[in-house]
């Protein structure tokens, strides 16, 4: 099962990049190949929701339904229920830094089909490194100073 794990230290407060993971209907306005996301369910008292996400590339789109936990600007995992996959781990972890935050993801997976996974283990890495990566350029667009032009 492809597993990918990746860590950042990054100029933002934990509170910062936790409200951006977690804002997940926001997802299409910025994670590439994702065309819709959606909260089905938030259960804020038990820390717990659950959404949907559809996303494709090309001629392929698929959806999928998460349990999502979370843990206010600390953690936040997704545990797959419903959809194409056999298998889908995802965990943000929030950690305080002495210039903003480390940003710790990890993701595993593994689709239903064997021809996919053939696929998917070829492009996981790169895909899952422009995920992560658009997360952090949605912090610096919603977060960074303005920059001042004399």
């Amino acid at each position: 099962m492809p597993r990918f794990q990746d860590k950042h230290s990054l100029p933002f407060t934990p509170k910062q990049l936790y409200d951006i993971v977690l804002d997940i209907e926001k997802y299409p306005d910025f994670l590439p190949w994702c065309t819709r996301s959606e909260i089905i369910e938030r259960l804020d008292e038990e820390g717990k929701l659950y959404a949907s996400v559809s996303a494709g590339y090309a001629l392929y789109s698929e959806t999928y339904l998460s349990k999502v936990f979370f843990q206010d600007a600390k953690r936040i995992e997704a545990t797959y229920i419903e959809g194409p996959f056999k298998n889908l781990h995802t965990l943000w972890l929030f950690n305080e830094h002495p210039k903003g935050c480390e940003l710790l993801f990890s993701v595993d997976f593994e689709f239903e089909t064997g021809l996919l996974n053939t696929v998917a283990k070829h492009m996981f890495t790169q895909v899952t490194e422009k995920m992560v990566e658009a997360f952090i350029q949605r912090a610096h667009a919603l977060y960074a100073p303005p920059s001042h032009v004399i």
